[in-house]
C-alpha cells in the first residue's frame, strides 16, 4: 500500500506547473566589458559617498563655519541665468580619482547610465508570484503516434476543485495496426485482434485496478489479411477507425493519478505457418493518432495506410481521424 501510494505521488508530480524562475539579465552577454561594469559601479559608489549618508562630525562642521560654507553668498542674475548644457549634464564630465579622494594611481573617473549597475549591494527585492486558483477538476496528458502492445492512451490527475467522490469518464482515440516483420518470400499473413471491453485497464499507482466496467465501443474481433510482396525486411500500417471507451468510474480524491491503457489480444502469423528467425511477424497497437501530417510513415487523415514491401487487402477505415479526448461526469 506505501509503494502504491508513493507510485501515485510521483505520477502526480508531472502534472505541477512550477512558478517562474526569476532569471536577472546578464551584462557580459550584452558585450559589457568587466572594465565598464566596475566603473559603473564605481561611479555610483562614489555619488553616495558623504560621510556616511551626509552626517558629518562636530569637528567637519566646525571646519566648514571657519571656512565660511555657511555664510551668506549673493550672485548676480548674469550667474543665476546661465545654465550651459555642461552644468545640466555634470555628471557626465570625467574626473579623476584624486579629486574624489581615492587612493592609488590617478585614473578617469566618469558615469555612463547607459552601462547597467551590475553587483551594486541595494536593499534586497522580494520576488514573489501570486498564488493563482485553479478551476479545472482534472489535468489530463497523452503522447501520439503510440505503437505499443498495451500503449497508455490517457493519463488523468484529479485537481483540488475536484467537488465529488466518483466520476465516470469517457476516452475517445483513433486506432491502427502497425505490423513488421522479416520473410524469407513473399507470402500472405493474417492479423487477428481482439477488442473488448476487458482490453480496457486502468493503472493506480503502479497496480492495476479490477473493480471497474468500462463499455468499448465498437466492441469486436477485427480480421486483417495482406502478403509480404518480397523477401527481407517489411513495415507497414493501417488505420482502422475510431472507438470510445465509457462507463470508467474512478474515485476522484484530490491527488489520485490513473493510467488509461488499451491492451488487446492481438495474433499475427504467416499462412503458411512459418516462424523462425528468418520468417517472422509481429503486430502491435497504433494509436493516439495526430489528425493530420505530412510524414508518409505515419498514420493519419493524409495517410491511412503505407508500408514497405508489404500490401494490405483491406481499405483503411473512412471516418475521421480526431485528437484524443476525454470527457467526465458524475455518475
Amino acid at each position: 500500500m506505501c509503494d502504491t501510494n508513493e507510485t501515485n505521488r510521483r505520477n502526480g508530480l508531472k502534472f505541477n506547473i512550477p512558478p517562474p524562475r526569476y532569471t536577472p539579465r546578464n551584462p557580459y552577454e550584452e558585450g559589457y566589458t568587466k572594465e565598464q561594469l566596475d566603473m559603473r559601479r564605481k561611479a555610483e559608489i562614489l555619488k553616495y559617498n558623504k560621510s556616511s549618508n551626509y552626517r558629518i562630525t562636530k569637528a567637519q562642521s566646525w571646519v566648514q563655519v571657519v571656512n565660511g560654507n555657511f555664510q551668506r553668498r549673493t550672485y548676480s542674475n548674469e550667474y543665476l541665468n546661465r545654465p550651459t548644457t555642461e552644468d545640466r549634464d555634470c555628471e557626465n564630465v570625467v574626473t579623476y580619482s584624486t579629486g574624489a579622494n581615492v587612493p592609488g594611481p590617478k585614473i578617469p573617473l566618469y558615469l555612463d547610465k547607459n552601462i547597467p549597475l551590475y553587483n551594486y549591494n541595494t536593499q534586497q527585492t522580494v520576488q514573489g508570484i501570486n498564488n493563482i486558483n485553479e478551476v479545472d477538476m482534472w489535468r489530463t496528458k497523452y503522447d501520439t503516434d503510440l505503437i505499443s502492445y498495451s500503449p497508455t492512451i490517457y493519463t488523468i490527475n484529479i485537481r483540488p476543485p475536484i467537488d465529488n467522490t466518483q466520476y465516470k469518464f469517457s476516452v475517445n482515440t483513433s486506432f491502427g495496426i502497425y505490423v513488421r516483420g522479416v520473410s524469407s518470400a513473399s507470402r500472405p499473413f493474417k492479423i487477428n485482434i481482439n477488442m473488448v471491453s476487458s482490453s480496457v485497464k486502468v493503472r493506480f499507482g503502479g497496480q492495476y485496478l479490477s473493480n471497474i466496467a468500462p463499455i468499448i465501443v465498437p466492441s469486436s474481433t477485427i480480421n486483417i489479411t495482406g502478403s509480404v510482396t518480397t523477401s527481407g525486411t517489411f513495415a507497414g500500417a493501417i488505420y482502422l477507425g475510431n472507438i470510445i471507451i465509457n462507463n470508467i468510474l474512478l474515485y476522484t480524491s484530490n491527488g489520485n493519478t490513473y493510467d488509461i491503457i488499451l491492451e488487446p489480444i492481438i495474433s499475427a502469423t504467416f499462412d503458411d505457418g512459418s516462424s523462425s528467425t528468418t520468417n517472422n511477424i509481429t503486430a502491435q497497437l497504433y494509436t493516439n493518432l495526430i489528425d493530420y501530417s505530412n510524414d508518409a510513415n505515419k498514420l493519419s487523415n493524409n495517410t491511412k495506410k503505407f508500408g514497405t514491401n508489404i500490401t494490405f487487402t483491406q481499405q483503411a477505415s473512412t471516418s475521421i481521424i480526431g485528437t484524443p479526448t476525454l470527457s467526465g461526469v458524475f455518475p
